[in-house]
């Protein structure tokens, strides 16, 4: 088993390195910023935050798996999972394997992905999904898109997307099933979204169904009743108790 290796300070320049459990110098400490995951260590060179840096990538021996004469911008082992090393090269974004092989072109603006099988790309204004060989999934198309959420009840994926500045939903094979009518959706969790239009507050579930009517103007969950606590801005104010069903439950008047 290759060793861990930990980031260790020149005292001398202020620069960074990496050591193993024993002490033993693997990387000088040469470099302006180092971060590590699955045994891979990424450094930099040039002023932090500059937009000058250069990104490389060690192994635990110290071997350059991708060095800077590739003049990555950027490098990121967060997809690893997927065998997948993301980097940005002349302000464009795409994916390459250990053996700096391109997988997925970099050609991309943003990518976004944090499993569930897709990335959420941008490209040419439009947002769209691919999956982790570069094919399209889901055409470019949309003004904004997040990345798609857990599995619900219904055994199916969620993603918040935007059209004409409204959000909606489609599930995992691309199907729009909450039309963009809303102002801000939050990812679905247990089955249910808050919503809000003209700045009211309500409640959907995953087959937009209205749990809660949209008409609050504060609306939060209490996560140890699991009930929701609505208001309306008017005097004398009252709190609507609903549960996550969207059962109404009672009104109670608010002291001041």
């Amino acid at each position: 088993m290759e060793d861990e290796l930990y980031v260790f300070h020149s005292p001398s320049t202020g620069k960074v390195g990496y050591m193993n459990n024993h002490d033993e110098i693997i990387i000088p400490a040469k470099y302006s910023s180092a971060s590590s995951k699955f045994n891979m260590y990424v450094v930099t060179l040039g002023k932090i935050n500059s937009g000058e840096e250069k990104y490389a990538l060690y192994d635990s021996r110290g071997n350059f798996i991708l060095g800077f004469e590739n003049n990555y911008e950027f490098i990121s082992l967060s997809d690893y999972e997927e065998s997948l090393i993301q980097v940005q090269k002349n302000g464009k974004y795409g994916y390459v394997n250990k053996e700096n092989e391109i997988k997925i072109p970099i050609i991309y603006d943003e990518v976004l992905q944090l499993g569930n099988g897709l990335i959420t790309a941008h490209k040419n204004g439009k947002y769209g999904f691919i999956d982790f060989s570069g094919n399209i999934i889901i055409e470019f198309q949309y003004e904004d898109a997040f990345i798609f959420g857990e599995i619900q009840s219904d055994n199916h994926k969620y993603c918040q997307i935007s059209i004409n500045g409204k959000y909606g939903f489609i599930n995992e094979n691309g199907q729009n099933v909450i039309p963009c009518i809303y102002d801000s959706v939050t990812q679905f969790y247990k089955d249910i979204s808050e919503v809000t239009i003209n700045e009211k507050h309500g409640v959907i579930n995953t087959s937009g169904e209205i749990l809660i009517p949209i008409l609050y103007d504060h609306l939060k969950e209490d996560y140890e009743t699991g009930q929701f606590v609505a208001t309306i801005n008017s005097k004398p104010k009252y709190e609507f108790i609903y549960d996550r069903t969207g059962i109404f439950i009672k009104r109670r008047k608010v002291s001041n």
